[in-house]
């Protein structure tokens, strides 16, 4: 059985002060999704609320997609895959993702893609007791990342992973999820050997 190589999960806690800031400021914007998005089928049975603020092909971005999305791309691109490996390139973006939860919600274990070459950066709104898991084929737990403020964790989309909620009944847990195409040596020795 293939096996993830944690080596590929990347912690980056070194966001700008003025980023972490403007993001919070556009909270009141992803506090308000759930009302806004609400999928009524799933109304009152426990999912997550999340909406797609850029979709490739085809949409491109949303009219309503707060200014801190491509604010965060741009950053992305020039600064944190070329910390990850400086010899990978971000050829497109494919998708941007606001996902929210709170106690009462949940969400199931997925991988964002089944292709090596799609890369998943999560970006962490706010402090959050709901941890980002992510899981070894075998179904055990490999890491365990506590939502902070700024951190930004990338990790191969196809590595199986889920959100939790976190355990404080008035707190939500925001993050922007963020899929790549990625060339380059990132790509390189994503499965351990078992």
């Amino acid at each position: 059985m293939k096996r993830i190589n944690p080596d590929k999960i990347i912690i980056v806690d070194t966001t700008p002060e003025w980023i972490i800031n403007y993001a919070q400021e556009q909270f009141e914007f992803f506090r308000f999704l759930p009302f806004q998005y609400g999928d009524p089928a799933h109304k009152n049975q426990g999912w997550l609320f999340g909406c797609s603020l850029f979709e490739n092909p085809g949409i491109g971005w949303f009219h309503d997609a707060p200014n801190i999305s491509a604010t965060l791309n741009e950053y992305f691109i020039k600064h944190i895959i070329p910390f990850a490996d400086k010899n990978s390139n971000v050829i497109e973006l494919i998708r941007i993702r606001v996902n929210g939860m709170n106690s009462s919600n949940f969400s199931g274990l997925h991988t964002d893609s089944d292709k090596t070459n799609y890369w998943a950066v999560l970006y962490y709104v706010n402090d959050s007791s709901g941890t980002t898991d992510i899981y070894d084929f075998d179904g055990s737990v490999s890491a365990s990342i506590e939502p902070k403020a700024g951190r930004i964790v990338i990790f191969p989309a196809c590595y199986p992973h889920k959100a939790n909620p976190p355990t404080d009944d008035k707190q939500w847990r925001v993050t922007l999820n963020y899929n790549y195409i990625i060339t380059g040596e990132l790509n390189n020795n994503l499965f351990a050997s078992p």
